[in-house]
């Protein structure tokens, strides 16, 4: 599957199985064609969750199982964000967080600075400008 094809919009689905199924199935797709991936990330639960002015988030093992407790990622994307934006823009957000779960899985998340000097190598690594600026490759906005 292509992640330029519509892959947040299908008729053939009710509206909560359509943007999960193209949320789930551009995961693959990016973790396993992306070279700073190489197919390594865990599946996270993805969610749709509005965050004020958010894009997106990613939080390591938040996500609890209702049956056995077993944890896992939780990658989330702001829904508010869709509207006016093509698929390519949403999914660079997925494409983002997805550089954050790489690096828990790489053990150097770090604790301050979320968005970092590898966290902007990640990003460019994977094809993207690690700015909301357009200026500087790391830090947090005034606004975030």
């Amino acid at each position: 599957m292509s992640p330029d094809s519509a892959l947040l919009s299908s008729a053939a689905h009710p509206p909560t199985l359509a943007e999960y199924i193209g949320l789930q199935a551009a995961f693959e797709h990016f973790n396993k064609t992306l070279e700073a991936f190489g197919g390594l990330l865990d599946n996270p639960m993805i969610v749709l969750a509005r965050r004020a002015r958010a894009g997106g988030h990613f939080h390591e093992d938040r996500f609890v199982a209702r049956e056995g407790g077993e944890t896992c990622h939780e990658l989330g994307l702001n829904p508010d964000h869709f509207f006016g934006r093509n698929d390519k823009e949403i999914l660079s957000v997925l494409v983002h967080e997805m550089c954050h779960a790489d690096q828990t899985r790489r053990g150097v998340a770090p604790r301050k600075n979320y968005h970092n000097r590898d966290f902007a190598a990640t990003m460019k690594r994977v094809g993207l400008h690690p700015s909301n600026t357009g200026r500087l490759a790391v830090g947090r906005s005034a606004r975030a």
